[in-house]
């Protein structure tokens, strides 16, 4: 938007050079440089705001602890080839987790794991009747509209 209207603010100046000195001898070929300047000009176009979205988001209903848990886990897709072992952790409605590693160190693996995708070779895994999720994967993006605007898409 800057860079429309500082054009817009020089294509007035150059406007206004050409029409005052246009008729005078003198200056008419400096008026017809300007003219010149602005027939070759790129006009930039003027940005549409395509308007706001809000959202909301209801505070959720309490759920006691733990929304998540798993004892003693172990997994792996054969018993010969075992990917976790000894996994303890709880989730809860204070908790805040992010999962990071480096490509192909079983992160996807780990989320398939905690929404029961996957099931564990041992151990004991509980998710509360209550709980609710919801998943954006990397392999979502082939589903999305490109044709469409952000806006558009949610």
């Amino acid at each position: 938007m800057k860079q429309y209207e500082k054009q817009q603010a020089e294509i007035a100046k150059d406007k206004a050079i050409v029409a005052k000195f246009r008729a005078n001898n003198s200056r008419a070929s400096m008026a017809q440089c300007r003219m010149k300047k602005l027939d070759k000009m790129q006009v930039i176009q003027k940005v549409q705001f395509e308007g706001s979205i809000s959202f909301n988001f209801p505070k959720p209903e309490e759920i006691p602890p733990p929304l998540l848990k798993i004892e003693d886990g172990k997994f792996g897709y054969s018993p010969e080839k075992i990917l976790y072992e000894d996994i303890n952790f709880g989730i809860d409605m204070d908790s805040r987790i992010a999962i990071l590693g480096a490509n192909g160190a079983g992160k996807s693996t780990l989320i398939k794991i905690l929404t029961r995708e996957l099931s564990l070779l041992e151990g004991q895994q509980y998710i509360s009747s209550r709980a609710r999720y919801s998943l954006f994967t990397q392999h979502h993006m082939d589903q999305l509209d490109l044709l469409l605007t952000p806006l558009e898409q949610l």
